[in-house]
């Protein structure tokens, strides 16, 4: 009998979450229909979606930036509302918004391709079928049990790495990305900030890459012994250490060629411009939703490039199938990076233990048959 309906985790407004039964979808042209194996959770900014001061992705694909929550929600405290430009996000309202922007799954069903409704012919080697294991990129929805999504963004699964392992594919490529935009080489110093998910895959790229010092600032002790377990040279506790004199000692005064930002937060933003060397590299990753400030004099003066993750203009699959055949390699450790699994029916456990735990990095569903 087929399925008209299938669960799908919606966030309803903000701290509100719920897996609902919503109707299955058809897919159209250029599209496939895929069944989920495995999904995970963006701890920051999935979370702060919750917390309503981040831009759900579905909203957030689409142009949506904090800025357009804060002013939807008419928060009052925020401090730069008389520079904003008059545009608010005027699409629509942001809830219900579907959750989980990152997994894989099988495809079961393949509307017809874009290519052969206008009679060219896709080479055999670049065809999807049905029963094909993929990669979803641009995913919306992936805390649920199906997903329409574009074929031109779908990533063929190779057979020997598991659907848990293959479902991270986007994530890691964040971190993959950060290191390779720094430019980061051999021997080269840098500072990560916040040690999370993200902060720690950074690590692992980092040292792949050749860095001679990765130190490593991070509040909770356990994530420091993880980073050193990754491969960091030297760990820093920020609640009892000054972070630029740490990093200033650790560098004899020369600090870092390229410094990474993972979490997001104003109180660690703003040091970036004191720890890195002059003609260095600031790398942005943490999806700040709060104003914060900084130093700009620092970043003329030293002559400073900042920067952020970009997937890539032209083919944007590109890094992708790169990082995909990283993780088919096996040179990361994924297993001990997922920290945590959960059926769909957990969703709401979930976000709690990422909001109560410090010994946790992913988060990954699993769906049931």
């Amino acid at each position: 009998m087929e399925k008209k309906t299938f669960r799908q985790a919606v966030l309803v407004k903000p701290y509100q979450l719920e897996v609902q039964e919503v109707p299955m979808p058809k897919p159209g042209p250029g599209m496939a229909l895929v069944k989920m194996k495995s999904s995970s959770i963006c701890n920051q900014t999935d979370l702060n979606s919750i917390r309503g001061i981040h831009p759900p992705h579905d909203h957030q694909f689409q142009g949506m930036i904090p800025h357009d929550v804060r002013s939807w929600l008419k928060k009052a405290d925020d401090p730069l509302a008389d520079a904003y430009p008059e545009h608010i996000y005027d699409k629509h309202n942001p809830f219900p918004s579907l959750m989980g922007h990152e997994g894989m799954g099988v495809i079961v069903e393949l509307g017809p391709q874009v290519e052969q409704l206008i009679g060219d012919e896709m080479p055999e080697s670049e065809k999807l079928h049905v029963g094909d294991r993929v990669g979803v990129f641009g995913l919306m929805g992936g805390i649920g049990e199906y997903v329409v999504a574009a074929q031109q963004f779908l990533l063929r699964v190779p057979d020997h790495v598991k659907d848990e392992h293959a479902g991270l594919f986007e994530p890691v490529s964040v971190s993959y990305l950060s290191t390779r935009a720094a430019k980061v080489d051999v021997e080269d110093s840098v500072c990560i900030l916040g040690g999370g998910a993200l902060g720690l895959m950074g690590v692992q790229f980092a040292k792949l890459r050749g860095a001679g010092t990765i130190i490593v600032s991070e509040p909770v002790a356990w994530k420091r012994e993880m980073a050193i377990k990754y491969g960091a040279t030297h760990v820093i506790d920020p609640t009892t250490t000054h972070v630029v004199k740490e990093v200033e000692r650790i560098t004899k005064g020369v600090f870092c060629d390229a410094v990474f930002e993972y979490a997001g937060l104003p109180e660690t933003i703003r040091l970036l411009p004191y720890l890195v060397r002059e003609n260095g590299v600031i790398i942005q990753v943490g999806a700040g939703a709060q104003p914060a400030l900084v130093d700009w004099d620092y970043i003329h003066f030293k002559h400073l490039r900042v920067d952020s993750v970009l997937y890539g203009s032209g083919d944007p699959m590109k890094p992708f199938r790169k990082v995909m055949k990283i993780i088919a390699s096996g040179r990361l450790d994924l297993d001990s990076w997922i920290t945590h699994r959960f059926s769909l029916d957990e969703v709401n456990k979930a976000f709690d233990v990422i909001e109560k735990g410090d010994e946790i990095l992913k988060c990954v569903f699993y769906f049931d048959d």
